[in-house]
């Protein structure tokens, strides 16, 4: 699984902007129900600061090519 620090690096080069670590956690719980892959153990709740919707496709790319968003 990537670090948050991977994720801001790939995001920054290759998409000009630095996203915050709740918009990171939003975009992994969001690519983890999509899979089913939910973990039980951990108790995330809801995301105080919502990824922007405008974001995401960078952040679902990042996952992606880093490997969390299979």
């Amino acid at each position: 699984m990537a670090t948050n620090k991977e994720i801001v690096s790939y995001v920054r080069a290759n998409y000009g902007f630095v996203p915050q670590d709740c918009w990171i956690a939003h975009a992994r719980m969001v690519i983890r129900s999509r899979n089913g892959k939910i973990d039980d153990t951990v108790d995330i709740g809801t995301p105080s600061k919502p990824c922007v919707e405008q974001k995401r496709i960078a952040l679902f790319a990042a996952l992606k090519a880093l490997g969390d968003g299979k």
